[in-house]
Formats: C-alpha cells, sequence, structure tokens
C-alpha cells in the first residue's frame, strides 16, 4: 500500500528550491504502486503531476492543487547483442534511475550514443520526456521504444520510438498525461571513438587524438562545470533549472536581418544552418545582445554569471520572481529580433491557477 502524502512543500523537490505544496503527494518504487496512485487520483477525481529529479521545471508559488507522483522505479540491464549480423548493445533502464548514473555506466563499458548527454541533471524518465540533447547528440536517436503506463485503461504498453512524437527537446509525453513513462530501452554502440561536430568539444580535442566515449564524458563535464551547468544539490551559491530558453529556429528572412546585427565569431558561433533550410540560433546569444549578460540581476532572481542561459534563483526569488525574469527577457529578445524565445523548462501549476 503507497503512503499518500498531504500538503508537501515541493521547494524541496526541485533543483530551482522554488515552489509551494503539493496537496497530495506519493512516492512509487514500482509499477503496482504507480496503479495504486493512480487509482486514488480516479478516486479523489484529481489531475496529477509526474516528478522525476525536479531538474527542468518550475513550480508555482501556489504549489498543484492535485497529485503529484514522484517516480523511484529503478533497474538497469543490459544485453550484449554483438554478433556478425549486429553490434548493438541494449539497455533497458526503469524511469527512477539518475541518467547521469547511466550515461556514466554505458561509457565505463565502452560504449557510445549518449556520451555527450553527460552532467545532464534528473531522472531517465525526464530525459525521455524532455528529449534532452547536448553538443550534438540527442536522446532520441537512441530509444528503441518506451515502456509508459496507460493512466486511461491502467495498462502497461511499449511504445516504438517513432510513436513517441520526439521533437527538439519534446515528445509526447510532455503535454499528454496519459502515459507516464516507466521504461526506456536504448541502443548504444561499442566504439573506441566518440565524434561531435559542436565547436566545445572540437576545440577541447584541438591537436589531440580523437577521443573514446570515457574521455568525451569527462570533457562534457568539465565545459558544463566552466559554464556552471552541472547542477548541485548543495553548496551552490544559487538555485537553477539549468538552461531555461529553447535555441529558436528561424526562417531565412529572420536569420538574413539578424546577422545584419550581431557580427559572426568563429571561436564562439551562434547560429547553425538546419536541413528544412532553417536556422537554429543560440538562445544565449540573443539574450547577451539584448541586454542580458551574464550576472544580470532583478530583485531575487537572475542570470548566472557563467552561463547566459541560465536563470537562477539567488536566495529567496518566488516563481513569480523568475517569470518576471524570463517574460521582461522574452520582450526585449522579441522586440530587438522579433523572435519568440520558447521555455523548456515547464511551468507546474494548477489547472484554476
Amino acid at each position: 500500500m503507497v503512503k499518500i502524502k498531504q500538503n508537501i512543500p515541493l521547494i524541496l523537490y526541485t533543483t530551482f528550491n522554488i515552489g509551494g505544496k503539493a496537496k497530495f503527494f506519493v512516492e512509487v518504487k514500482s509499477v503496482e504502486e504507480l496503479a495504486e496512485a493512480i487509482k486514488f487520483k480516479r478516486d479523489n477525481r484529481l489531475p496529477h503531476f509526474v516528478l522525476g529529479g525536479g531538474s527542468n521545471i518550475l513550480v508555482s508559488d501556489d504549489g498543484f492543487d492535485g497529485l503529484v507522483i514522484k517516480i523511484d522505479i529503478r533497474g538497469l540491464w543490459i544485453n550484449d547483442l554483438r554478433s556478425r549480423l549486429s553490434t548493438g548493445v541494449v539497455l533497458r533502464v526503469r524511469a527512477g534511475e539518475m541518467w547521469d548514473d547511466i550515461v556514466r555506466a554505458s561509457v565505463e563499458r565502452g560504449l557510445t550514443g549518449i556520451e555527450y548527454l553527460s552532467g545532464i541533471p534528473g531522472t531517465v524518465g525526464g530525459a525521455v520526456v524532455q528529449n534532452i540533447g547536448a553538443y550534438g547528440q540527442s536522446l532520441s536517436d537512441m530509444i528503441e521504444s518506451v515502456g509508459v503506463f496507460d493512466v486511461k485503461t491502467g495498462e502497461l504498453k511499449e511504445l516504438p520510438a517513432l510513436e513517441c512524437g520526439f521533437a527538439y527537446r519534446g515528445s509526447i509525453f510532455k503535454h499528454n498525461p496519459r502515459y507516464i513513462v516507466v521504461s526506456v530501452i536504448l541502443k548504444l554502440t561499442p566504439s573506441e571513438q566518440s565524434v561531435s561536430g559542436y565547436h566545445d568539444i572540437i576545440n577541447y580535442f584541438k591537436g589531440k587524438p580523437v577521443p573514446g566515449s570515457r574521455e568525451a564524458r569527462k570533457a562534457v563535464l568539465k565545459i558544463r562545470g566552466m559554464k556552471g551547468m552541472l547542477i548541485k544539490t548543495s553548496g551552490a551559491p544559487f538555485k537553477t533549472a539549468g538552461s531555461f530558453f529553447k535555441n529558436p529556429i528561424v526562417d531565412r528572412t529572420t536569420f538574413q536581418k539578424i546577422i545584419a546585427m550581431i557580427p559572426e565569431d568563429e571561436k564562439r558561433p551562434w547560429y547553425w544552418r538546419q536541413q528544412d533550410s532553417g536556422t537554429k540560433l543560440a538562445a544565449a546569444k540573443l539574450l547577451e545582445e539584448a541586454g542580458f549578460k551574464k550576472g544580470f540581476r532583478l530583485e531575487n532572481a537572475g542570470i548566472s554569471p557563467k552561463h547566459s542561459l541560465s536563470l537562477v534563483n539567488l536566495g529567496n526569488a518566488s516563481a513569480s520572481d523568475i517569470i518576471k525574469l524570463a517574460e521582461r527577457v522574452k520582450t526585449a529578445v522579441y522586440d530587438k529580433f522579433g523572435v519568440n524565445l520558447e521555455a523548456e523548462v515547464e511551468y507546474v501549476q494548477s489547472l484554476s491557477t
């Protein structure tokens, strides 16, 4: 029998260290306990929110007037399929595992495919929902299928990757509460070389041999650390949810307007051509050019002194403080460049809020 708690401060479960209380809160360690939690939700006609590591969310100051379900379903199984016909190694991972633990386990076995996703905080379930990506790698490229609990039918299902609606920093799970991610199957490749076309990685290994996955992971952790993008649970001078905005993709006309305003920088590229003729822009660059430099402060909220895309809680910020800063940033970027920034961080609030 799962233990349903009441009036639990969500500030304790988010890396922003912000948020009101959950009316009901439950931590589940198995699919059976998840089914019990969903039954409680149905019996009491409650909305629900699924919580992973709390690293990519901003919880309303009013909290959540429903049931918050924290997923702590653990397990990792590795099946080596290497043969004359296949070179893949399959990992089945349950949603409550910490994402970076899985990356570490994979590189220790000499596997490639997710090494550049090192240092990203949160759980495996959250990583799937968000379709995390970094330094030229995207999690969805390695996913074979996703195990989900169907809230509507109470059944377990295995959805092929093509049915998961993966897109840039998103999936069908992000805005569809019907499916709760409980596991994922990844297919990785054994290789002695790990290649990335991302400028930070190229610069790091310039003049050095092509790295393996272990060396690539070490490089990513070092780079993320220098940018202040390794989220710590204690000892940090401020709290953050990481990158607050997505990198926008713009059409040719908009890009031509912007490139006339911002000089090119070979040492720090700020745009990338896409296959569909669009151009992806570095949101961090747009923020800086719109006047929001590293270290900018607005009351108790601010911008990280190490990374301009990271909004931070400087001590006692409320969700309203963060939103106020985010809206000011969005307005300034739109007024100067005509680009609408979209939040990568999910805002959690009750439907009536």
